[in-house]
């Protein structure tokens, strides 16, 4: 599970530029981020005992004036009560999503994100309104068919409408109020296309970056790309039959992928399976899970049933390394989606965006003066 140190650079993600979701959606699209998303990291914090009240009270529960005045920018102004709403809506999605233990033990130090909330609803604000001087709609064709594609996409990976509303609700949205962070996020990112439309980046910028980060972004360890099929945990009797006659059908033709849809038994069936790649050394997966998947040397190879300490799996690995392999700049790897993209494109991506927000960073530093910004204890 990840801790929260991990789980607070999601706050506000309808400041993201280049973001089209809300913080607990799974689609992503590439670009530049706003300078104001939270990446700041925190520890889990414990309680400790003292003889005052409001020590002793939860500090989620304790009374707050909702009314205060935070900041004011050209005749608009930013509560206390707003922030706490978009605070509240955080913890809902990290409950969701990570368990409401995790979340409660942490709230005194997630109590630290409200002053970057504050900042992201002051940019929020400075975007809305360069967005309405350079005339990007709010609700243009292009957002509102990305926004069917996101939902389309989100509804396949819970599992269903009914999951997907669920998964709504738990992270503090309506299906309103969800469309409406998306759009906003959509619009965000127009906006930073359209202010940082003559960034350009040349072949000797690419080929520099490249020689920075060829050792450890483009050097891939031996490893694989892994899909499973799971059938069930170690105590569940009917796992093991069950995963024999899948591979029975394997066997005699079957893909891979339908297998899965068909009988697997976590969120990887409707990826066909896929958990992503990795190196045979990652902590990320069980170690006895990754003892099979070692065993597996042929591109391609699909294991028996075995059995680990999470249950009966079927193993597949594809994209095999045996040894450690250097991308050059015309190599391609692995993409979103089992797609394959050139590692030029990835690098002249990356200088593009470190442009993009060192530019986005100085029109808000100057935003904020046109629009005398002024923020309050």
């Amino acid at each position: 599970m990840k801790n929260i140190k991990q789980i607070v650079s999601a706050v506000l993600l309808a400041g993201v530029l280049a973001g089209c979701s809300p913080t607990t959606a799974t689609t992503t699209t590439a670009g530049a981020t706003s300078p104001g998303t939270t990446t700041a990291g925190t520890t889990t914090a414990g309680t400790s005992a003292t003889t005052t009240a409001a020590a002793t009270t939860p500090i989620e529960t304790m009374a707050i004036d909702r009314t205060i005045i935070l900041a004011e920018l050209s005749g608009m102004t930013i509560t206390s009560g707003q922030v706490e709403a978009e605070f509240e809506r955080m913890l809902d999605a990290f409950r969701s999503q990570y368990g409401a233990d995790l979340v409660n033990s942490s709230l005194a130090t997630l109590q630290e994100q409200k002053s970057s909330i504050l900042d992201q609803l002051i940019r929020n604000e400075l975007f809305n309104k360069k967005a309405d001087e350079l005339n990007i709609l709010k609700e243009s064709p292009e957002a509102l068919a990305e926004y069917d594609k996101i939902v389309a996409t989100n509804i396949t990976q819970y599992g269903g409408q009914a999951q997907f509303d669920a998964a709504i609700i738990a992270a503090g949205y309506t299906n309103e109020t969800y469309k409406a962070e998306i759009l906003k996020a959509y619009r965000y990112k127009a906006l930073g296309e359209e202010l940082t439309k003559d960034i350009t980046v040349s072949d000797a910028e690419i080929q520099a970056k490249y020689e920075e980060l060829k050792t450890t972004q483009f050097t891939q360890a031996p490893g694989a790309t892994i899909s499973h099929i799971f059938f069930g945990e170690p105590t569940d009797t009917a796992a093991e039959a069950k995963a024999n006659e899948a591979k029975k059908k394997l066997d005699e033709g079957a893909k891979f992928e339908d297998i899965a849809l068909e009988y697997g038994k976590d969120a990887s069936s409707a990826q066909g399976g896929l958990l992503g790649s990795y190196p045979y050394d990652t902590t990320e997966l069980g170690p006895d899970f990754m003892a099979e998947v070692i065993k597996l040397k042929k591109e391609g190879e699909i294991s028996v049933p075995v059995k680990t300490s999470f249950g009966w799996h079927i193993i597949k690995v594809t994209n095999v390394v045996s040894e450690p392999k250097l991308y050059g700049l015309t190599d391609k790897v692995p993409g979103e989606n089992n797609t394959e993209v050139l590692v030029s494109s990835l690098v002249s991506d990356g200088i593009k965006v470190e442009k993009q927000n060192a530019q986005i960073t100085k029109l808000i530093a100057t935003w904020e003066k046109e629009y005398n910004v002024k923020k309050y204890p």
